[in-house]
């Protein structure tokens, strides 16, 4: 099921740090804009995997330095890596990190 927001609500987004998950990013950053939600430089850095990053570079918009850092580290990072903590950071308050009213929050969905 797909929600866009409406005019009052902020579009929060995460994804693959990979170029398919970045051109995804893109897309809905175009069609609906987003507020990045651990889905940004600093977020990139923090998370440990080895797998190889591949494909042609695409650029970020919403924060230019992501797809600088992903160039230079050369790793990319799936969602499902950081899946239980996004979860976790969508606990009610006082289990963690809390989008309120007006804040709708999307996680690339996995397709198998």
């Amino acid at each position: 099921m797909i929600r866009i927001p409406t005019r009052h609500e902020t579009f929060a987004y995460h994804g693959d740090f990979d170029w398919g998950g970045i051109a995804i990013a893109a897309a809905v950053h175009e069609r609906v804009g987003f507020l990045p939600w651990r889905f940004d430089a600093a977020s990139y850095r923090a998370i440990p995997s080895s797998a190889q990053l591949s494909g042609p570079v695409r650029p970020t918009l919403w924060d230019p330095e992501l797809s600088v850092a992903m160039e230079r580290r050369g790793v990319r990072v799936e969602e499902e890596l950081v899946l239980a903590e996004l979860i976790a950071a969508l606990a009610p308050k006082g289990r963690g990190a809390h989008y309120g009213p007006g804040i709708c929050v999307g996680i690339n969905p996995v397709v198998r």
